[in-house]
């Protein structure tokens, strides 16, 4: 025999586990309007706007500082060799002058033993 008290329990925990199922799906719902609502007043918000045209004109000083800080440093490499290759010819300068004395030095000794 079954008891009716158990047949109502159940039926009562069916009831019970649909309303809360529609329950909570309302809610989801109710609260995706919400989501879409803000952020559509988010997008018309004066506060907003001009914050994004802030962080827009912050990220172009940031870029610009950035370029300039690069091409310093390429103009300073660029200093550098050239002042390196400089420094290459005049020690080039110095000893071809250096060659030359010896091969004048070189070419006496042959003169004078002939």
């Amino acid at each position: 025999v079954v008891s009716t008290q158990s047949t109502e329990s159940s039926g009562i925990n069916a009831e019970y586990g649909e309303n809360k199922k529609l329950t909570d799906d309302a809610k989801k719902e109710f609260n995706e309007q919400v989501r879409l609502l803000v952020g559509h007043i988010r997008k018309k918000d004066p506060r907003v706007i001009a914050q994004k045209e802030k962080q827009r004109e912050e990220e172009e000083r940031r870029l610009a500082a950035e370029k300039t800080r690069v091409a310093e440093q390429r103009r300073k490499r660029a200093e550098e060799v050239v002042k390196l290759a400089e420094e290459a010819k005049t020690m080039l300068d110095g000893h071809n002058e250096a060659l030359d004395d010896l091969m004048g030095e070189l070419s006496e000794t042959d003169e004078e033993e002939d």
